[in-house]
């Protein structure tokens, strides 16, 4: 069934290859046509993968396996079929080869390199997870298969905690507005905020990443929903406090605008009367960030 599966998948690839190659030459296309052209794109991308879980699906059958084959065997057809659909997902949206189709406004080095990551961290979780299943079902104790988990929860969190560090730098300059290369300093409390941020994020982060771990590990009860209601929580925060700080700045410039007139009137007036109205724009931020 597996075999069959695959040669399957593998003619439809080939049948595929030359509408796949004609979609990412596309260039300078208009938002619907790039719309249209990521969703052929996408499902280029995975039907061989259908394809392949139909077949053996329908084959499998046939070959009359024993229980534990047909769970082994259906255990490496969901493991494949769910790595090449979110690889497949991260395709859409990084697309790699063609700048024109991407949804997130990364050059082409980032894009392949996101898309390198996704598919490291994907092939191994998924594969190791059903490999695991599979060598249980094969009579490993449970006490192995715990182990075998945790080893490999161990590895995908290392993994993680070396992507953040690769891109604590880029991220960081990215947080603290510094980009093309040359830094803007502003002297304001949101800035400092912002710098602050841009310096610690990576140890935020793999300190989150080792509290996934050790609450996964561990078996801690409620703890995967205490981390994500902080987590959600927490963007929420973010969010709102974003919003305010948008209504701030505008209701700061409408409140104190000096109507036309009286500028034509008074040039000066507006220079006057508005002197030092950036220490009431910092309070009211910090106010929102604290």
């Amino acid at each position: 069934g597996l075999g069959a599966g695959v040669g399957a998948a593998v003619r439809a690839r080939l049948a595929l290859r030359r509408p796949r190659r004609e979609a990412e030459r596309a260039e300078h296309v208009s938002r619907i046509v790039r719309w249209l052209l990521l969703a052929a794109r996408t499902v280029i991308e995975i039907t061989p993968m259908a394809i392949f879980a139909a077949v053996c699906y329908v084959v499998l059958p046939f070959t009359a396996p024993s229980a534990t084959t047909r769970a082994i065997a259906l255990a490496i057809v969901n493991a494949v079929l769910l790595t090449r659909v979110i690889i497949a997902a991260a395709f859409l949206v990084l697309s790699p080869p063609s700048r024109s189709l991407r949804l997130l406004p990364f050059s082409d080095e980032t894009a392949e390199y996101a898309y390198i990551w996704v598919r490291r961290l994907t092939t191994l979780a998924i594969y190791g997870y059903f490999a695991a299943q599979a060598a249980l079902l094969l009579g490993l104790p449970t006490a192995g298969y715990a182990t075998v988990l945790n080893v490999l929860g161990l590895v995908v969190a290392v993994m993680l905690v070396i992507f953040v560090l690769q891109n604590r730098h880029d991220v960081g300059a990215w947080i603290r507005g510094e980009h093309h290369g040359h830094k803007r300093p502003r002297f304001s409390a949101v800035q400092s905020m912002r710098r602050l941020v841009g310096d610690l994020w990576h140890i935020v982060a793999i300190l989150y990443v080792c509290a996934i771990y050790f609450v996964w590990a561990l078996h801690i009860e409620g703890g995967f929903q205490f981390v994500l209601t902080a987590t959600v929580a927490t963007a929420l925060i973010l969010v709102a406090a974003r919003v305010l700080v948008a209504v701030s700045d505008r209701a700061i410039v409408r409140g104190f605008s000096i109507k036309s007139e009286m500028k034509l009137r008074f040039p000066t007036l507006e220079r006057r009367a508005n002197r030092y109205l950036t220490i009431l724009n910092i309070t009211a931020k910090t106010a929102i960030y604290g």
